[in-house]
């Protein structure tokens, strides 16, 4: 059947995502030896560590089983899980730009309310300045003008009393 095809497409995924070949040794001997022996251990181990999507890593070891029935039936399956993949990538990517779209649109309309409470606080604070410096203005009119009427009064009881004793005086 096409199972040894998925094994070698599983090696050539192995070898995508470690930058490694499956089977490694110090020769050509020792990696025909491993191959032989289906020892993976040392693949798997770099499969795992190298940060890549659990569901493509899960993939990439199910091509990579030793037992061939394990595997997945042929190149067209293989395909199709890789094509899944993808579309769950293109997925979770578009989700992402959404979200990030909605983060955007989120701040800049925080920062938009900010605005309009900064513009709202300057707006109150400028009309109790304003309010403040016309009560200050009235109250000291008032107080000059009471200050006059006081000094007016004193004038005209100081010219009364100035009266009276010019009329004792003059009696």
């Amino acid at each position: 059947d096409t199972r040894p095809d998925v094994f070698a497409l599983g090696g050539i995924l192995c070898a995508i995502l470690t930058g490694q070949p499956p089977f490694r040794g110090q020769s050509l001997q020792q990696v025909i030896q491993r191959a032989a022996a289906a020892d993976l251990g040392e693949a798997l181990g770099r499969l795992d560590g190298c940060g890549a999507d659990a569901e493509l890593i899960e993939l990439t070891k199910s091509c990579l089983a030793p037992d061939a029935a394990n595997r997945p039936e042929d190149a067209q399956a293989v395909a199709e899980a890789m094509t899944a993949y993808l579309e769950g990538v293109e997925r979770r990517l578009h989700e992402a730009k959404v979200a990030q779209a909605e983060a955007k649109a989120r701040a800049a309309e925080g920062r938009k309310r900010r605005r309009l409470a900064l513009a709202l606080a300057a707006t109150v604070l400028l009309a109790l300045m304003l309010g403040g410096a016309g009560w200050l203005w009235i109250k000291t009119d008032r107080d000059d003008h009471q200050a006059q009427v006081t000094s007016d009064v004193n004038d005209a009881l100081n010219q009364a009393g100035a009266f009276r004793e010019r009329a004792t005086t003059a009696t």
